[in-house]
């Protein structure tokens, strides 16, 4: 390991293990030294994100030849909330975390612009990841920021106007639509579904855990390489970033569906396993590489009556985030549902879009609790998941 960077916030699992923090111009690893081996390497520097598979297993070598001691994640997990927790007073880390949620709030509050009706109606696919449409098909000059979500009572009260947040003048675009203060209205009466996942995610991107499953460690390494506060940013088209951005804006559309999908994972021959289990066979169709994972699925739909639809992912090559494959089950309502809110109820139903739509959603909820739990001490956000 790299001797130049600074160990801070140590404590010990046992007397075997301790765990600490360590880091180089501000960017955090997770430093694990075996106390138990007396000679030879007994540290070494890990990824944040090492600790979100809730099945990880630290295997260490003692010092007598043969002697392992393993740790399953959950003997580990205490011991690292507490080290995450005092980094957290770092004061570097406090200014940037509040400038990332600022950032990512910007991300998830952009609209896209819609100049005609035929590009209402159809929706392009890059356009239905975002959460708010500059509606411009009747005037260039006024018009409407819509919202591209379902919304509560409450929320609708926030709107202005039914068809959303007008706009006239030309005072248009995305400084004008924050000035408007429509996103500070919404996060206020609704922030477990707009404002907690920017501090999750926050605290994630800073403390080098994954980018809800990604690889987002030299971004967040050149986060920390911008040393002021005032010229610390996001980069909005980075592509881990725009990844990042479309799962949490289609976490917050389909908040509520999310609650009621459910999935197994590690399933052997899922296919069989669902035939056994009574399910009938409908169709199937292919999920590319990096839509909901490192490889590509072939996915095949199941039904049975009285039960959710059924969706086997089987992966088409070796993928390192999962054994074997994963089932998910998600009422037909659901789908309904979803496929209307992921069109502004104008355009062409995209059943593809909105079944991918729904898995990605309930990856990124499953990811936002896995993160709460070893960052809500200090970020203030409730967790779910219990120690």
């Amino acid at each position: 390991m790299d001797d130049k960077g600074e160990i801070t916030s140590v404590h010990s699992v046992d007397e075997k293990l301790t765990l600490g923090i360590w880091t180089k111009d501000g960017m955090p690893r997770l430093l694990i030294e075996n106390k138990a081996k007396k000679s030879g390497a007994k540290k070494k520097l890990v990824h944040f994100s090492w600790v979100e598979k809730n099945d990880r297993i630290l295997s260490m070598r003692g010092e007598k030849r043969n002697e392992t001691y393993n740790y399953e994640i959950h003997q580990l997990e205490p011991t690292i909330k507490h080290i995450l927790e005092e980094y957290s007073v770092y004061s570097k880390f406090k200014m940037f975390y509040w400038k990332t949620i600022t950032s990512l709030s910007n991300m998830i509050g952009t609209p896209s612009n819609i100049l005609d009706n035929a590009e209402m109606a159809l929706m392009p696919e890059k356009k239905r990841f975002f959460l708010w449409v500059c509606d411009m098909t009747k005037s260039k000059s006024e018009g409407f920021y819509r919202p591209f979500f379902p919304m509560n009572e409450e929320e609708k009260s926030m709107m202005p106007s039914p068809e959303g947040v007008p706009f006239s003048g030309g005072q248009k675009g995305v400084e004008y639509f924050y000035k408007t203060g429509i996103m500070r209205k919404l996060m206020g009466i609704n922030p477990s579904r707009w404002y907690r996942p920017l501090q999750i995610a926050a605290a994630a991107i800073l403390m080098d855990f994954s980018f809800c499953g990604e690889d987002g460690s030299e971004m967040a390494k050149l986060l920390w390489n911008d040393n002021t506060y005032d010229t610390m940013s996001l980069k909005p088209d980075e592509p881990k970033i725009v990844k990042l951005g479309e799962r949490i804006n289609l976490y917050i559309r389909h908040f509520d569906a999310v609650k009621r999908i459910e999935y197994e994972e590690g399933v052997y021959d899922s296919v069989a396993e669902l035939q056994k289990r009574g399910y009938e066979r409908k169709r199937r169709f292919s999920i590319p590489l990096g839509a909901i994972g490192d490889v590509e699925y072939t996915v095949t739909v199941f039904e049975k009556e009285g039960a959710p639809v059924a969706f086997t992912c089987v992966p088409r090559s070796v993928t390192i985030r999962h054994e074997n494959d994963i089932i998910y089950h998600i009422p037909q309502e659901v789908i309904n549902k979803a496929e209307q809110d992921d069109t502004l109820n104008e355009g062409n139903i995209d059943e593809f879009f909105s079944i991918t739509s729904l898995i990605k959603a309930k990856q990124c909820n499953d990811w936002l609790e896995r993160i709460a739990f070893f960052v809500s001490a200090f970020t203030g956000v409730k967790t779910t998941q219990k120690v």
